[in-house]
């Protein structure tokens, strides 16, 4: 068929082309040749061998270009069935798109058929078309998309995009294909990347339509121009189909980055034409959803452009409405939304998207108020051609009756305002109008229609989403009903609200388990997709909640309206599932609010007017806006069906949440009583309405109308919810139950409701803390007795459908004292009308009743009666304010009220008082009610051991109460078990207490005597039962067996309570009765049961004591006349209890509880010592001191007590306690209690001190010391005050017996050594303590303790001598800087004495022992320092007085005699071979025997270690003319230079032990001793010449006199000036002893050439030179002599 088709075609070209075209007949003759030469077998055949034929095609590509449109279009159709079946050789593939391209220019019929061949061309020969070919065949359509002919436009539009698409389908097939056949490297965005043939065509294709889209010229289609509208469209082509090949190209996705995002992003922010915007705008969600990870930046920066275009100040209303249709495509797309929150949202430095796109919604919603129609409630917009909206109308409102459910009709008008799906939306979108150049009419609604649609979308994505996730997996349960299964009628159906799966109620009474949350499930492969969704919940719950709120005020048609609230509905649903609790609650409340709107409650009838004062001004506050009322300003009560819809959501929401809504059920519930009091005034004033109208008969069950099916709907719902409870697990049970109870108004449930152990499961998640409210539209009248009806008839329901809870389980997991106590508040409420608290307290009567109803059987018959008791006893105490246990503002009704129930107990008590045995404890509670604070609460006797205020609540009540507690501690004490006496001693003390009939309160003192005599009537021996004051705190509580051991200390604590009391003299005397009471029965008290008595009289009334001054001291200031008040009774205390404790102490001290007892009172001293109160303490150590003095009496061993004694004394040193007040501070009785304390302490202690108590007792003793206060006359200066006496008494005390305390008493007695000259900064007063006489004894025990243990080696290697010799050291040399010194001797003479005795002490004892270097080198410097002391003296004017030179030959004396001590032993030291310590020794010495001041460029030669003759004649400086003032004690400088003399000193007749010894102190000397003469001699060198013939000054020619005398006179030892250089001597040996003169020789020549007129001094320098040249031959350095 093919090859007749082209035989007939070449024929025909033949014949036309006779004489036009000779050169194409040619090729057409031989073409036909061609094809008739070829065997005819088969199409396939027959391709194979034209395709081998290129020159086939020659006549056809000839045609074409000869333009002629005859021969084109017969060419054009051969070609395209050469190519249709794959005839067309290869090789003619370039000549015929050149010859195609050609042809564009003829006609529409030629035109077509280029545009019917290319496709197949492109088709058929995929493979070969790439590069240029490719190239020219797009350019070839382009060609053809600009011809004016419609019809080819739009054909070349439609070719272009499906060679363009083709184009991509064989990149992807090239990706499938795996091939690395790379032919080119493209630009990336990091580099280059190598591509494919078929990816090279497409990047270079869709970087030439970028290109073109900007306007600028093609690359690659070269010549080529195009629309960049039509561009656009064919690059949203290449999305559409290939959008994942595209993102997975890094080089397609550069070109992309570089040159089309930025346009897009110019597309939005300029002024395009809306064409080309609209073009642009609709790749944006094909971008998002395929290229949001490899364009991120690009994608995050148009989202952000999106968002700010909504703003109506960025965009015109088209652009706007544009930027809404893309988001509305996005958010259609839940996982796109998810990909945007986590590529944007969540990462840390992204910008929030998401976030601001909802937060922008909220802004755009309420734009335009006015457009939407945006009111107080939603209404209905009204169109001219909906009927069905008009329908809904007709249905909402209600003309002429009152209390209408309903809204004021809305008028119809094409221009009304609101929503609706005809009004609010166009036929076709924005983003599809590709055919128009300008902006299309928009609705003004329609862009706030698309932000609703926006909403429900990202709301409905997210429930489809979660949703199927909360199904719990337990495949064998039944499948869980549906809220809508519930009944679920026609309009429930039309609606479309949805619920999700509620609990479903087992056989059993087990509640089915929570439905899952999905953030629990971690393994699930979806749980980071879960994770980001619930954190979208999180983040943008806010806004939506804000944009939702103005869509539920605004005009919605019904559509509309339903997926408002589906959606709201389904979010919310997902926050609750989620236990995102901040979230969920907020949209209940938003939900309850629309539910039961502002304004939509009112009173009935003229209710309005009745309201009195109190009421208006607790009313909520009004409306915002005045002209938005409508029912509200006539008083009306109003609800419409959309509230209804919005109630039955809310009720859905309550049974699907049911199990985690935990303390939201009180917005479910709340709701849900705000709209019963709505429906129920609604009700009762149409029917009151509709029976007026029929003649009174108010029967007729259609008077509510239509409205009626709506609010029944909504009953069954509500009845659902209280069925739904049922299936809850017993926490969410609870929850339902608290916030039931929760919504009575006027009732406070802080103290009584949450106390069930199921409460901790009421707490919020960690994430969301923030508790839920209910929607509190209302004004919360106080005692607005319908709200408390809906709960009290609620409660009713609730028990009915539960009662297997109430049955099974306990109370506290049944709710069984969560609604007994609900019921008695509202049944004692004084607030509410008598109708509620009479219908509260039937309910109440009817739980009671089942308990002591007279079919009881007679086995419980006391149960029945206790119970009664029990329920009398609530009765009474809830008719009185919780909390404050008395009337404010009385009536007169609780009083009597009060009364004749008193009667009533005394009359049941006079009927079966004898054979009552339970419920006593009930009895005295009743009795005990008339106080306004009552001590026995309930059944609860812990109450003993507490703190009571007896006030009564009226002198009647007193008297008629106490009538009864007469009548049973006179006839019924026998009767009475003696458990209950726990309850009746209490009680007794409460009447013993109260103020106001004081009558009572003495006859109640004569009931605690009759009842001690009853308790030991006929017993001699009082015998205690172990364990009785425990058993006296818990046996109420476990209604134990109590003995008569334990009543009677039970009595005893009664007496313990008025020791409480606030008036000091019922103090005193309820301790004088204890004492009295145990000082009578103590001899017949064994050992144990005196640790009980103590433990439950003095040691409660310790605590009792201590607990009221804490409390006084919270009220009042420090000084107050009260916290004294309480001082001084625990003064009487503390005085009372030693007296008591030492009649029985002997077997006490033996018997098991001692020690808890001891340790007991310990504790309570130790509180008492925290007052801080110098009284309070003084008598605490005294009361201590004095138990311990009777303990120690015993002879018995009581180490344990004396070590916890020693406790309490180390931890409560009183030095910084308070005073008394208005008074001086005076701690010198506390003090010397304290230290008295200690002394009785010690002796108990015996060897039980260990070091660190050791230390930590003397550390205390110093506070003591350092920290009294000024002692009176005659001060402490001369003699020890009692205080310091004392503490040396328990220093002396301590036992010595060991090393360890050995140092430890010489540290302390080092401290006290130098005390006086630290009492500027130790002192507690400006003027305190001298401590001057005790710094004396502690230097006489320091050195006394030293002397005595010199053979302990401890102290030495310890540092203990060191730094008791540093301590003294301090006080020789402070000798002239303080000035009290005490009576003579002064404190630094007793210390230079202690010094030279304790070195005297120790020096022997240095050389037997073994110690290291170290200890013996601070050993010695410490000397060294007291020496220094020693020598030291000011040389100021200011200190010069008599004293200092009375005192200079004594110090000579000490001076010498400590230093005929240490010398030579110091320098057989082993630590001595490092010369260091001779360095110090002699340093200290050089500086002191200076008579004159060194001249200042020379003074830093004093301060090196190894001074040498070079360094000093290196010094240069001119010399000095002034006198220079000799030294205030130059005896002792001159015996100090003597001694450096000494120290250098040849000593040929001394033992050889001590020869080494002298060698190394000359050794280290002889630096010292050549610096000392060269001094001189080098001052008196430079200073002689410049005075000329003056002479020099007398006393500095005295010393260099002296100098120079004992230079010649000393023979030195030759190992001290071995390296003696400065002279050059033949002779010379080793054994020379004038070594020394040679060092010096060179100044002693100068001072020779120097001295002009003093003969004396000439004849000193010649002796020293002749002693020099004494048989040596000297040649001194010539430059010395140049000096």
């Amino acid at each position: 068929m093919t090859a007749q088709i082209l035989t007939s075609e070449l024929t025909t070209l033949i014949q036309d082309s006779k004489r036009k075209a000779p050169e194409i007949r040619t090729a057409a003759e031989k073409s036909l040749g061609d094809l008739k030469s070829l065997p005819n077998t088969s199409e396939i055949q027959l391709a194979a061998d034209l395709k081998n034929r290129p020159q086939f095609a020659n006549p056809f590509i000839l045609s074409c270009a000869s333009k002629n449109p005859k021969f084109a279009g017969t060419s054009i159709s051969c070609l395209q069935r050469l190519v249709v079946f794959n005839g067309l050789a290869h090789e003619s593939l370039k000549e015929v798109l050149s010859g195609l391209r050609d042809c564009t220019g003829l006609t529409q019929d030629v035109q077509l058929k280029i545009l019917r061949l290319l496709p197949s061309l492109l088709q058929n020969y995929a493979a070969l078309i790439t590069g240029e070919l490719l190239a020219t065949a797009l350019h070839t359509c382009f060609l053809l998309l600009a011809s004016k002919a419609g019809v080819i436009s739009n054909t070349a539009a439609a070719t272009l995009q499906q060679l363009v698409v083709s184009v991509f389908d064989k990149v992807q097939q090239e990706d499938e294909a795996h091939s690395d056949d790379f032919i080119l490297d493209v630009p990336v965005e990091d580099g280059e990347i190598s591509v494919q043939k078929s990816a090279l065509d497409a990047y270079r294709l869709l970087h030439d339509l970028c290109l073109l889209i900007e306007g600028q010229k093609a690359e690659f289609l070269k010549r080529t121009s195009a629309p960049p509208n039509f561009c656009l469209e064919l690059v949203e082509a290449i999305f559409s189909s290939h959008a994942e090949t595209v993102a997975h190209h890094p080089e397609q996705v550069h070109v992309l980055r570089l040159k089309l995002m930025p346009f897009m992003i110019r597309a939005l922010s300029d002024r395009l034409p809306f064409s080309t915007t609209v073009r642009s705008m609709r790749l944006l969600p094909v971008v998002f959803g395929n290229m949001l990870g490899v364009l991120a930046t690009e994608c995050e920066m148009i989202l952000s452009l999106l968002n700010h275009m909504l703003d109506p100040n960025a965009s015109v209303l088209w652009k706007r409405v544009l930027c809404m249709e893309v988001l509305r495509s996005v958010h259609s797309v839940p996982a796109l939304v998810r990909d945007i929150f986590t590529q944007f949202d969540a990462k840390d430095g992204k910008r929030n998207i998401l976030q601001d796109q909802m937060s922008l919604m909220v802004h755009l919603a309420s734009e335009k108020p006015a457009v939407i129609g945006l009111g107080q409630h939603s209404t209905v917009p009204a169109t001219d051609q909906d009927e069905e909206g008009m329908d809904e109308m007709a249905a909402l409102q209600a003309e002429g009756i009152s209390g209408t459910i309903g809204i004021a009709m809305t008028l119809k008008s094409s221009t009304a305002p609101g929503i609706s799906t005809r009004l609010s939306s166009m036929r076709v979108s924005c983003l599809e109008q590709l055919d128009k150049n300008d902006a299309p009419s928009i609705p003004p609604a329609y862009i706030y229609s698309l932000v609703l649609v926006c909403l429900n979308s990202f709301s409905e994505g997210i429930a489809k989403f979660l949703l199927p996730f909360t199904v719990p997996s337990d495949k064998g349960r039944r499948r869980a009903r549906t809220g809508n299964d519930f009944s679920r009628d026609k309009d429930t159906e039309a609606e479309g609200i949805d619920t999700k799966p509620a609990m479903q109620r087992s056989s059993s009474s087990a509640a089915l388990k929570k439905p899952t949350n999905p953030l629990s499930l971690e393994n699930h492969v979806l749980f980071d997709q879960i994770k980001t969704s619930a954190a979208i919940v999180d983040a943008c719950w806010p806004a939506l909640l804000a944009a939702y709120s103005t869509y539920f005020h605004a005009a919605l048609d019904s559509e509309y309206y339903r997926d408002l609230v589906r959606s709201f509905q389904k979010f919310t649903q997902v926050s609750g599932l989620l236990q995102l609790s901040t979230p969920r609650d907020a949209f209940l409340t938003s939900l309850g609010k629309n539910a039961v709107p502002v304004g939509s409650i009112g009173p009935p009838g003229n209710a309005m007017e009745a309201q009195d004062q109190e009421r208006q001004s607790l009313e909520s506050q009004p409306s915002t806006s005045e002209k938005g009322r409508s029912s509200v300003e006539s008083g009306r009560a109003s609800l419409n069906s959309r509230n209804l819809l919005c109630l039955r959501a809310l009720l859905n929401l309550g049974i699907a949440l049911g199990p985690v809504l935990g303390q939201a059920w009180k917005i479910v519930l709340g709701t849900l009583q705000q709209a019963d009091l709505v429906i129920n005034q609604i009700m009762s004033m149409r029917q009151r309405g509709h029976g007026s109208q029929n003649g009174g008969n108010g029967n007729d069950g259609n008077f509510l109308g239509d409205i009626g099916d709506q609010i029944g709907a909504v009953g069954g719902a509500a009845e659902r919810v209280f069925e739904s409870t049922s299936d809850l697990p017993d926490e969410s049970y609870l929850d339902a139950l608290n916030a039931l109870c929760g919504l009575l108004r006027g009732i406070d449930f802080d103290e009584k409701i949450v106390r069930t152990p199921t409460n901790a499961s009421l707490s919020t998640p960690a994430s969301h803390k923030r508790g839920p409210s209910i929607s509190s539209n209302f004004a919360v009248f106080t005692g607005d007795s319908k709200l408390n009806l809906f709960v009290i008839d609620k409660l009713s329901r609730l028990i009915q459908h539960n009662e297997f809870r109430l049955l099974e389980n306990t109370k506290e997991s049944s709710g069984w004292t969560l609604l007994t106590e609900s019921l008695l508040k509202v049944a004692s409420a004084q607030y509410f009308d008598a109708t509620l608290r009479i219908r509260a307290a039937r309910v109440l009567t009817e739980l009671v009743n089942l308990t002591t109803s007279n079919g009881v059987p007679q086995e419980n018959v006391e149960e029945t009666r206790h119970r009664g008791l029990k329920a009398l006893e609530n009765q009474i105490f809830d008719l009185y304010p919780t909390g404050t246990g008395e009337l404010t503002s009385p009536k007169g009704c609780e009083v009597e009220i009060h009364c004749i129930l008193l009667e009533s107990l005394h009359t049941a008590l006079e009927r079966y008082g004898e054979t009552l045995t339970e419920g006593w404890l009930e009895v005295f509670s009743i009795i005990d009610s008339v106080f306004s604070k009552s001590t026995i609460k309930h059944g609860q006797a812990e109450h003993i051991l507490e703190p009571r205020m007896a006030k009564v609540k009226g002198s009647k009540l007193v008297r008629t109460a106490f009538s009864s507690l007469q009548l049973i501690c006179s006839d019924f004490l026998g009767a009475l078990p003696q458990k209950s006496y726990s309850s009746l001693l209490p009680t007794i003390s409460s009447f013993c207490t109260q103020q106001d009939e004081f009558n009572i309160s003495l006859t109640s003192t004569t009931l605690f005597c009759n009842v001690s005599d009853h308790l030991w009537q006929g017993e001699s021996v009082i015998q205690l039962d172990k364990g009785a004051r425990k058993g006296n705190e818990q046996a109420a509580s476990q209604q134990d067996f109590l003995s008569k051991s334990r009543l009677w200390l039970q009595l005893l604590l009664a007496l313990v309570d008025s020791t409480t009391d606030e008036r000091p003299e019922v103090r005193r005397g309820a301790i004088h009765s204890i004492t009295r009471v145990l000082d009578t029965s103590g001899e017949q008290l064994s050992a144990e049961s005196w640790i009980e008595c103590h433990l439950s009289t003095f040691m409660a009334v310790f605590q009792r004591n201590q607990s009221k001054y804490v409390d006084a001291e919270k009220k009042g200031p420090a000084d107050s006349e009260v916290i004294s008040s309480w001082n001084e009774t625990t003064i009487m205390i503390l005085d009372s209890f030693p007296s008591v404790f030492a009649i029985g102490i002997d077997g006490v001290l033996e018997a098991d509880g001692f020690s808890s007892l001891w340790q007991t009172f310990l504790s309570h001293a130790d509180a008492i010592l925290r007052r801080k109160c110098l009284n309070v303490s003084a008598a605490t150590y005294t009361a201590l001191a004095k138990l311990l003095s009777d303990i120690e009496q015993t002879g018995k061993k009581a180490n344990h007590c004396a070590k916890s004694g020693w406790s309490l004394w180390n931890d409560g040193n009183p030095v910084d306690h308070r005073g008394l007040p208005r008074k001086a501070v005076d701690n010198q009785a506390a003090l010397l209690a304290y230290a008295r304390c200690l002394a009785a302490l010690l002796p108990l202690l015996a060897s039980e001190m260990s070091g660190q108590m050791m230390e930590s007792t003397l550390h205390h003793l110093k506070l003591c010391i350092k920290r009294s206060s000024t002692t009176p006359y005659p001060g402490d200066i001369d003699s020890l005050t009692p205080l310091q006496d004392q503490v040396v008494e328990c220093i002396k005390m301590l036992r010595a017996d060991n090393p360890e305390a050995i140092l430890h008493i010489i540290a302390t007695f080092s401290s006290i050594a130098t005390l006086a000259y630290d009492r500027d900064s130790s002192t507690i007063e400006a003027k305190g303590p001298t401590f001057v006489a005790l710094s004396k004894t502690g230097i006489d025990l320091l050195s006394h303790y030293l002397v005595i243990n010199r053979s302990t080696q401890e102290l030495c290697s310890g540092g203990t001598l060191v730094n008791a010799l540093k301590e003294l050291a301090h006080s020789i040399h402070m000798k002239y800087s303080w000035e009290q010194q005490g009576k003579d001797p002064p404190l630094w003479k007793k210390a230079t004495q202690a010094t030279i005795a304790i070195v005297e002490a120790f020096i022997p004892a240095l050389q037997k022992s073994q110690l290291s270097a170290q200890n013996a080198s601070d050993f010695w410097k410490a000397v060294i320092d007291c020496l220094e002391g020693i020598i030291l003296a000011p040389d100021d004017e200011a200190s010069m007085t008599q004293q200092l030179f009375v005192d200079e030959d004594t110090e000579i004396q000490y001076f010498l005699k400590l230093y005929d001590l240490i010398i030579p032993t110091m320098g057989a030291s082993d630590s001595f071979q490092d010369q260091d310590l001779g360095q110090i020794l002699v340093w200290t010495l050089l500086r002191h025997s200076f008579i004159h001041e060194v001249h200042p460029d020379d003074l830093p030669l004093l301060e090196t270690t190894s001074p040498s003759l070079n360094q000093l004649m290196s010094v240069k400086h001119i010399g000095r003319t002034n006198d220079l003032h000799p030294s205030s004690r130059a005896k002792m400088s001159y015996a100090v230079t003597d001694k450096l003399f000494d120290l250098v000193a040849r000593r040929r007749n001394s033992p050889p032990s001590e020869v080494s010894a002298w060698k190394g102190l000359a050794i280290s000397a002889s630096p010292f001793f050549i610096l000392r003469a060269g001094l001189i001699l080098k001052a008196y060198v430079l200073d002689q010449p410049l005075r000329g013939r003056m002479p020099q000054p007398g006393s500095q020619r005295k010393e260099l006199l002296y100098i120079l005398r004992r230079l010649t006179e000393l023979s030195s030892e030759p190992a001290a000036f071995s390296d003696a250089s400065a002279v050059t001597s033949t002779e010379q040996t080793t054994d020379n002893d004038k070594k020394h003169l040679f060092m010096i020789y060179p100044l002693i020549v100068r001072a020779l050439i120097v001295t002009k007129n003093d003969d004396e001094l000439r004849e000193a320098l010649s002796r020293v030179l002749g002693a020099i040249g004494h048989g040596a031959g000297i040649q001194g350095p010539g430059n010395w002599l140049s000096m």
